[in-house]
């Protein structure tokens, strides 16, 4: 008898108290199709810290193409560059070049500031091939 009570009580009790605390159950619902678009929307609106926050959802709840990552961090960029947040530029720039590391800046219009910065960086190959005609 006293099984069946404890069985009975942590199968109503616990979910509850897992859906209470809003661990697990309570995901924001993102439309991972339109995402980088709606992203772009609060980007153009000035809302830079609703768009950094809402990316960071995206790159944890769904799965996106290259391209869209690359569209992603320009975005995350471009609103730490819009805040002086350099911290943050610097790290979007590390995750953009490991995600592309060929990353072309023929491809991007926008700030003036992101050329700047980008300019800054340089991707060394992990590992390098090579001849050495002379020794």
């Amino acid at each position: 008898m006293s099984r069946i009570f404890v069985f009975i009580f942590s199968s109503l009790v616990f979910p509850t108290l897992w859906a209470w605390a809003g661990v697990g159950l309570a995901q924001e619902n993102i439309n991972c199709d339109n995402a980088v678009d709606e992203a772009s929307e609060l980007y153009n609106a000035g809302k830079y810290d609703d768009c950094i926050q809402y990316l960071e959802n995206v790159f944890v709840n769904c799965k996106l193409s290259k391209k869209k990552k690359e569209q992603a961090y320009e975005l995350i960029i471009n609103s730490n560059i819009e805040k002086d947040n350099l911290e943050a530029t610097d790290k979007g720039f590390k995750n953009l070049l490991a995600n592309n590391p060929a990353y072309n800046l023929k491809d991007y219009n926008g700030l003036d500031e992101f050329s700047t910065y980008f300019k800054e960086y340089y991707v060394y190959p992990k590992v390098a091939i090579g001849v050495r005609p002379y020794y």
